[in-house]
């Protein structure tokens, strides 16, 4: 729909006068929100999956909890849970796989 003006556009400088500054922010506005449009499109439509996997690590949960957020990750073989705030993280525990899985089993 606005390929054929901005072709047109493009075309302002070759009849050997140079384009004036309200066309050149029009454009640069345009762009600007076509590119904005693409970004949003691209994260509201992006497959978002849980659990994202790298290399043996895992979330398995995140919590807030007021202004901080406690994350339970898996690490290998063992299970660690973080509470990140603003000021740093904190580790409050760590277990093995095995222990947590068995303690997961016991609350269901």
């Amino acid at each position: 729909m606005l390929l054929p003006v901005v072709c047109a556009w493009s075309d302002m400088g070759d009849g050997g006068t140079e384009p004036d500054f309200s066309g050149y922010m029009i454009r640069m506005v345009f762009a600007i929100a076509a590119l904005g449009v693409v970004g949003w499109m691209a994260s509201r439509w992006y497959p978002r999956t849980k659990g994202q996997s790298a290399r043996g690590v895992s979330l398995l949960a995140a919590v807030p909890v007021g202004k901080d957020t406690v994350r339970v990750v898996a690490c290998g073989p063992e299970v660690i849970a973080l509470l990140s705030s603003r000021s740093g993280t904190v580790v409050i525990g760590r277990w093995s796989r095995e222990e947590w899985e068995a303690s997961c089993r016991q609350e269901s």
